[in-house]
C-alpha cells in the first residue's frame, strides 16, 4: 500500500532520475527516509564514468551503515524510481534497512529495454523478494511509471541535448580553452535566448577555462531566469567561488549562508566547502573550520559525532571574538 507521503518521496525519486538523465546518466533516483518521515539522504545513478556499481540504492545502503544505528536502519524506507537490482537488494538486506517502495518494477524495466532494443544486462534481473525475501516491498506505482518509462526512452534513444552537453564536459581536457567555450556556446545557442540552462552552461564554460569575470554575469542571469534543481545549487556555489576569485568573498559568504538556510540535499557539503573558502578570505577562520568539519564529518569512518560537535563549537555563536 502506497499513501500520499510515499507518493511525495517517489515524486522526488523521479526528479532525481531526471537529474541523472540531465547529467548524461541512466535515469534512476532514490531517497532514504527515516521512520519519522524525515528524508535523510538521496542520490541518483552515477555510472556514466564506467563504474556500474554506483547505483543510488547501493550508496544509500552504505550511507545508512555509516550513519544510522541498527534500529534506525530497520525503521527506514528506501524510495526509488526503479526496483533494486540484485546488487542493491543484497546491500539493502545486509545493512538491515526496512521497507522498499519503488515506482517501476524490474520486470517493467526489462520489458521497456526490449522494446527500446537495448541488449540484456550482464546480470540477471531478479525481484527484490527473490534476493532478499525478508524485505518488505511496495510497488509498482502506475501513476508515476509512465514518467519513468519516458526517462528511459529518452536515455536509450538518440543522444539528446542533455547527453550531448554531458559528453562535451567529459571531453573538456581534450580541448583548448577557447575551443571548449565555443563547443558549449554552440550547444547553448540551440536553446531559446531566455534559457536559464543556456546561461548556466555558458557560465560553467567560462568558469572552467579561467574566465570568472565572464562567468559571474551568466550565473546571475541563470538564477534570475529561474534555474531549478541541482543546477540551481551548483550555480550558487560556482557564483560564490567566482566572486571569491574576483576579490569579493563577502558576497560569496552571504550567498552560501542563505543557500544553506534555504534548502538541504546532497549538495550541502559542496556548499559548505565553498563557504569555508570564502570565510577564510573575510578573516572568519574559526567559522571556516566549522563549515569544513561539518562537511567532512559524515564521511569519516569513525569520530562522526565528535567532529560534528567540534564543528558546532567553532561556529559563529561560539566564537569568543
Amino acid at each position: 500500500m502506497v499513501d500520499e507521503a510515499d507518493a511525495r518521496h517517489l515524486r522526488r525519486c523521479v526528479e532525481l532520475a531526471a537529474e541523472a538523465l540531465a547529467a548524461g546518466d541512466e535515469p534512476f533516483g532514490s531517497v532514504l527516509v527515516a521512520g519519522d518521515g524525515t528524508a535523510l539522504a538521496e542520490d541518483h545513478n552515477r555510472v556514466a564514468g564506467g563504474d556500474h556499481t554506483r547505483h543510488p540504492e547501493f550508496r544509500l545502503a552504505r550511507w545508512a551503515a555509516a550513519n544510522l544505528t541498527p534500529a534506525e536502519r530497520a525503521a527506514a524506507t528506501v524510495y526509488t524510481s526503479g526496483e533494486h537490482c540484485p546488487m542493491c537488494a543484497a546491500a539493502h538486506a545486509w545493512v538491515g534497512l526496512g521497507r522498499v517502495v519503488y515506482v517501476a518494477s524490474s520486470e517493467q524495466l526489462g520489458e521497456w529495454l526490449v522494446e527500446f532494443g537495448v541488449p540484456a544486462p550482464p546480470v540477471t534481473t531478479l525481484p527484490i523478494s527473490e534476493v532478499a525475501p525478508g524485505v518488505l516491498v511496495a510497488g509498482p506505482v502506475p501513476e508515476l511509471a509512465d514518467q519513468v518509462r519516458e526517462l528511459h526512452r529518452r536515455f536509450h534513444g538518440e543522444p539528446n541535448w542533455e547527453q550531448r552537453v554531458a559528453q562535451a564536459w567529459r571531453t573538456i581536457d581534450e580541448h583548448e580553452a577557447a575551443e571548449f567555450r565555443a563547443l558549449i556556446e554552440g550547444l547553448a545557442a540551440e536553446l531559446p535566448a531566455d534559457s536559464a540552462l543556456a546561461a548556466f552552461e555558458r557560465g560553467c564554460a567560462h568558469d572552467s577555462t579561467g574566465q570568472p569575470e565572464r562567468a559571474v554575469p551568466e550565473y546571475r542571469r541563470a538564477l534570475e531566469l529561474g534555474l531549478t534543481g541541482v543546477r540551481r545549487r551548483r550555480a550558487v556555489c560556482q557564483l560564490a567561488s567566482s566572486l571569491r576569485n574576483l576579490g569579493d568573498p563577502a558576497e560569496g559568504v552571504e550567498l552560501l549562508t542563505a543557500e544553506l538556510a534555504r534548502t538541504s540535499d546532497h549538495m550541502d557539503d559542496a556548499v559548505r566547502a565553498t563557504l569555508a573558502l570564502c570565510l577564510v578570505d573575510v578573516g572568519r577562520e574559526r567559522e571556516a573550520v566549522s563549515a569544513a568539519l561539518t562537511a567532512l564529518a559524515p564521511h569519516l569512518p569513525r569520530y562522526q559525532r565528535s567532529m560534528a560537535n567540534y564543528a558546532r563549537a567553532l561556529g559563529p555563536e561560539a566564537d569568543p571574538r
